[in-house]
């Protein structure tokens, strides 16, 4: 089964793909079970000429394939495989590069940061001579006097 011609690139080139995937993964799985499975837990976000960018989920992701997808994705002989087997559907040898996806903000460090510098948390390390392995900020579970402590 051949498909339409592949578009160029951009947001069509992407679509189409996308539509693909599904039959790719499949036919990628019978030449290669393993292939099949790295393939199905990846996505494509971005064609250009002839490269698919797909992004993969973290190494220890709970999802089969998972944590073989970058090595697969590195091997020559899987980006052959692909190549054929787009070429023979799309009418274009593509090559898949994995993407890692957008880090998210670090917040947290932030705010351990400014927590690890704060005067008091300092004296209490450098009295008990101890290291510190985690700091989290939390309420006090003592309420404030409503005078704000002063006293008369």
């Amino acid at each position: 089964m051949s498909l339409a011609p592949l578009p160029a690139g951009g947001e069509a080139g992407l679509a189409h793909i996308c539509a693909a995937w599904p039959e790719l993964v499949r036919r990628c799985g019978v030449r290669s079970p393993v292939l099949g499975r790295v393939l199905a837990v990846v996505r494509p976000v971005a064609f250009d000429d002839d490269l698919v960018a797909v992004e993969a989920p973290p190494r220890d992701a709970d999802v089969d394939g998972a944590a073989e997808t970058r090595g697969t994705l590195r091997r020559r002989e899987v980006h052959l495989a692909i190549a054929q087997i787009t070429r023979d559907m799309l009418g274009v040898a593509l090559r898949i590069r994995v993407r890692e996806p957008e880090a998210a903000p670090r917040v947290a460090r932030a705010v351990e940061t400014d927590l690890r510098a704060h005067p008091v948390v300092q004296l209490v390390t450098e009295c008990t001579g101890g290291r510190l392995l985690d700091i989290q900020r939390r309420e006090s579970p003592i309420a404030a006097p409503p005078d704000g402590g002063a006293h008369a």
